[in-house]
């Protein structure tokens, strides 16, 4: 598995040298200038020098489809790239499977159009549409060129009623767990001191300390979180760093 990481970087190698299985199960590569979205994939390629099959996942999105299926139907289609989709915006248009277009880029309007998951699955010969290493580009015009040059390289795959969200905010983290959570309501830890005020939904992880009269109320606490006496916690993430208000 290799990661580009570029935002807090430093951070990431921390964290993957201190957990004693990443050396031989994770590869990170720095992205240290922001490439794009088609240099982004070029710069991780690249440091994992791939020549078989392999999956790109947005890392702010969360998904529970079977990977597994949908790498089985693209080696059977024997595209290039194949777009996992759901129902949505008309962001990827689509003819027998093919797709024909991509964000309204091209003159053609396909039979059905879906949105984008932010998950795909590559072959390594459509690398060559994509920029060279360090240098900058976008998904969208490759991919373009991609079906221009061929209009049998990209298919979709539909997740149908798996469970997918995106992340990539505060507001739509928060609302992850509020949906993960929707038929539990609330994690508790056992050391809750009873004075506690809880409603809606709350996910409170290991090695957290709760003063007394708390309010928690659709409330994420990470570990290692200290909250001092009277915290009100409404619609909050709660980091070792700070409190965020969403």
């Amino acid at each position: 598995m290799g990661i580009n990481a570029h935002h807090l970087k430093e951070d990431f190698f921390d964290f993957i040298e201190s957990m004693p299985f990443s050396s031989n199960r994770i590869s990170l590569v720095a992205e240290n200038t922001l490439l794009g979205t088609a240099g982004g994939i070029a710069n991780v390629a690249s440091g994992l020098s791939l020549d078989d099959t392999f999956i790109v996942h947005n890392g702010d999105i969360f998904c529970d489809v079977d990977l597994e299926v949908a790498l089985g139907k693209h080696r059977k289609s024997g595209t290039l790239v194949t777009l996992l989709v759901k129902d949505g915006s008309a962001e990827i248009e689509v003819t027998s499977q093919k797709i024909v277009n991509i964000a309204g880029k091209r003159a053609i309007v396909g039979d059905n159009a879906y949105k984008f998951t932010g998950i795909s699955i590559w072959e390594p010969q459509a690398l060559e549409y994509l920029p060279k290493l360090g240098k900058k580009g976008e998904l969208v015009p490759a991919l373009i060129e991609l079906i221009e040059d061929n209009p049998q390289a990209m298919e979709i795959f539909h997740i149908g009623n798996s469970f997918w969200s995106d992340m990539g905010t505060p507001e739509e983290y928060l609302h992850l767990h509020e949906r993960l959570l929707e038929d539990k309501g609330i994690f508790k830890i056992s050391h809750l001191p009873k004075s506690t005020k809880m409603s809606g939904f709350a996910c409170i992880c290991d090695d957290v300390k709760l003063g007394e009269c708390c309010i928690l109320q659709n409330t994420i606490i990470w570990p290692g979180c200290r909250i001092e006496d009277g915290r009100d916690l409404t619609n909050s993430i709660a980091t070792p760093n700070g409190i965020f208000p969403v």
